[in-house]
């Protein structure tokens, strides 16, 4: 049991925030007030859902064959609805650019 202890503990108050530090540094590095709009909105909508029901399950639930089984078919969805998502290939080629030219410039020297 206090293997299980443990492991719960470390969901909730590691992998959680974590997770949501490293979204917040994920928004303020692809600089979302230029880059974002309703179709950002979509699929962050439809990613979060992704991503939330496997947290949820696994959190809530006990684990076993089916809940595993719901955590890799929420993986492999979230990730096809990345690059499927028309919107998002576009967004990942704009922040290429952007790190690209913002990479390029040279430091002025004072």
């Amino acid at each position: 049991m206090m293997i299980f202890d443990l492991l719960h503990a470390a969901l909730l108050y590691v992998a959680v925030p974590v997770w949501l530090v490293a979204g917040v540094a994920n928004y303020r590095a692809s600089r979302i007030e230029c880059t974002g709009g309703p179709k950002e909105s979509l699929l962050h909508v439809a990613q979060f859902a992704e991503a939330g029901l496997p947290l949820l399950a696994a959190l809530l639930l006990e684990i076993n064959a089916g809940v595993i089984l719901l955590l890799i078919l929420c993986l492999f969805l979230h990730q096809w609805v990345w690059r499927s998502f028309p919107y998002a290939e576009e967004l990942l080629r704009s922040l290429r650019r952007q790190r690209q030219s913002s990479g390029s410039r040279k430091p002025r020297s004072a």
